[in-house]
């Protein structure tokens, strides 16, 4: 089978959780498989959205899709980044695509694959499909005192003050234009969806689903 992962950053360059666990979950995969992974870096003297292809350094067997995304990283939808992913798709032609995270690359992502009849598989590791900084913690809560301010959940306005103020002046516009991507994305029927019970009981709760839970 020919496997196309979809990280927002990959080993060693990245090396948080989702990263670090698509790695091994790729060399894992690629004794048996062809495995292709599309990735980011950031590079701001190279110009935006250069695509390069190198190997995992722990294991030659993977090969990487780097595209270049140093200006663009906080947008949910890059165009530049759908068009590389789809030249992408056309060249390798896989049998499945699975999503491990979509932050920093395209929220618009998985709709390049269903447009061209490939499965895709959505892993959650986080909150990221329901909150725009992934942990349900805001940023500028109401009480500055609060560190570890608990969201009780997405609202656009809510979304934009208390968080995407960070990098937007707090436009409610953009968090609804996020919010409602993801809600078609939500609705792409026949993604498989893992993750943990909790995160995907919430999920369900908040995004219009059509896409089928794995047991």
């Amino acid at each position: 089978m020919k496997i196309l992962q979809v990280i927002h950053g990959y080993p060693m360059r990245y090396n948080a959780g989702s990263e670090v666990y698509t790695q091994t979950l790729c060399q894992g995969l690629a004794g048996d498989h062809e495995v292709h992974v599309f990735t980011r870096e950031e590079d701001s003297f190279a110009p935006d959205f250069r695509l390069r292809e190198e190997r995992d350094p722990e294991d030659p067997r993977i090969s990487l899709h780097v595209v270049n995304n140093a200006r663009n990283r906080d947008r949910y939808r890059e165009p530049g980044i759908d068009r590389r992913f789809a030249e992408i798709v056309d060249r390798l032609r896989p049998d499945v695509v699975h999503v491990g995270h979509l932050n920093h690359l395209s929220t618009s992502l998985p709709f390049e694959a269903a447009k061209r009849s490939i499965p895709v598989v959505y892993t959650l590791h986080d909150y990221w499909p329901m909150c725009p900084r992934g942990q349900f913690i805001q940023t500028f809560p109401l009480d500055p005192e609060d560190p570890w301010a608990v969201c009780d959940g997405q609202e656009d306005r809510k979304c934009a003050e208390r968080c995407y103020a960070r990098y937007f002046r707090g436009e409610a516009g953009r968090t609804r234009g996020r919010r409602c991507l993801l809600d078609r994305l939500g609705r792409t029927p026949d993604a498989p969806c893992a993750g943990d019970d909790r995160t995907g009981r919430l999920l369900h709760r908040t995004v219009p689903l059509s896409a089928r839970p794995l047991p």
